[in-house]
């Protein structure tokens, strides 16, 4: 994939009038966090002599200050990132490079896409081995998870190695709470939510908290890549289960579009599928939790995948809540392309808890929150080098 070339981007406060609202600490100023970096040096810092991980008394404020790239305040009242900044990519060895290719093809080939038309031949060819491979699957499949507190998946080589392959960044425009529960709102999902992925399990070491990402009910439950998934906090994308995480006190991170974003991915524009979806919101309500909008930069760049000009997958995709394509990235395999992935957080929405909201007060909040997803697309496509795309909101 080309990327643009980037020219400064102009961060303009919600107040431009009231400078002091932005503060003199640099703790609200818009700032870049390098995963790379802080995952490596938060991992360095955890890491006792024995070679465990005690992330219980892991305090990431020096952390992310240290690996931070602030915005710079212009005469005028704005801010302002370095031109290209959010488009450096991290250095990749020889060997750390075949090591994440192999990581992501067994991940999205072998169980995404290698188990099911592996099934699917067996069954057609009246194999003998069909049942025994079945049966095989299904016991993999059944295997007790564990969701992890916080998810240890972070604390992983592998799980660096997948960060550093997409040069994994996060944009923070003020600190966030461990005391308030939040739920982050992202878009769009592209042909894999690598974004959420990737930064989901990191956010323990930008913050003193953790959160569970949704993931499809397909991939919380697929032979061996539940496992993969449960490391690193995922769970089921359903509502009730969403409900349950955030009653125990534990924050969440969701893609709003979800499936039907996938087939979006074409399009010369961002689109977003965001009209309509109003679930997370009452479940803000419910649970008294804040809406933090998140834009995924670079996902709907990472993959493609085949659309029939008739929305046949795209309708099927919908209904089983799993895509049924195929997608594609470098060599036209199911690798994902090597594109920066930025993860953009905008300013946390607050939302009462309140029992049984009105229609009106969901659809101001949700209006509220489309209005500040399309601000911090519009603040920092510049510096991601996308100042000739627009965002689609549907």
């Amino acid at each position: 994939k080309n990327m643009h070339a980037s020219s400064p981007t102009s961060l303009r406060q919600r107040q431009p009038s009231d400078a002091s609202s932005v503060g003199s600490s640099s703790r609200n100023i818009p700032k870049i966090i390098n995963m790379v970096s802080l995952l490596r040096s938060a991992r360095d810092h955890l890491r006792t002599d024995s070679g465990h991980f005690t992330s219980s008394v892991f305090d990431p404020d020096p952390f992310v200050a240290q690996h931070s790239t602030l915005a710079t305040k212009t005469p005028d009242g704005e801010y302002v990132f370095p031109d290209g900044i959010l488009l450096k990519q991290e250095p990749l060895s020889l060997l750390e490079s075949v090591q994440a290719v192999v990581i992501l093809l067994i991940m999205l080939m072998g169980f995404m896409i290698g188990i099911p038309l592996i099934t699917l031949y067996l069954l057609v060819t009246m194999s003998p081995w069909f049942l025994p491979f079945l049966i095989t699957m299904l016991l993999l499949g059944l295997i007790p998870v564990f969701h992890p507190w916080p998810p240890t998946g972070a604390n992983s080589r592998l799980f660096e190695l997948l960060v550093k392959y997409f040069s994994v960044k996060v944009i923070i425009e003020e600190p966030l709470s461990p005391d308030q529960l939040y739920i982050f709102a992202a878009s769009p999902h592209g042909v894999f939510p690598f974004a959420n992925m990737c930064t989901g399990p990191c956010f323990q070491y930008m913050f003193k908290f953790s959160i569970h990402c949704l993931a499809a009910t397909p991939l919380t439950i697929a032979p061996i890549l539940h496992h993969f998934m449960d490391t690193l906090g995922m769970i089921d994308a359903s509502q009730a289960t969403a409900q349950k995480t955030l009653e125990k006190g534990r924050s969440i991170g969701i893609t709003v579009g979800g499936v039907a974003e996938i087939f979006e991915v074409w399009h010369r524009n961002e689109h977003a599928v965001l009209h309509n979806r109003k679930g997370f919101i009452k479940l803000a309500f419910k649970t008294g939790a804040s809406v933090v909008p998140c834009y995924n930069f670079g996902n709907t760049e990472a993959m493609e995948c085949v659309v029939d000009r008739f929305g046949l997958m795209k309708s099927i995709s919908r209904r089983l809540r799993f895509s049924l394509t195929y997608p594609y990235g470098r060599w036209y395999l199911p690798l994902p392309y090597r594109v920066p992935l930025v993860v953009a957080c905008g300013k946390p929405i607050a939302v009462p808890k309140k029992d049984d909201p009105t229609d009106d007060e969901i659809d101001r909040v949700h209006e509220q929150f489309e209005k500040e997803m399309a601000a911090v697309f519009e603040k920092y496509k510049g510096a991601y080098g996308w100042n000739d795309k627009n965002l689609h909101i549907r």
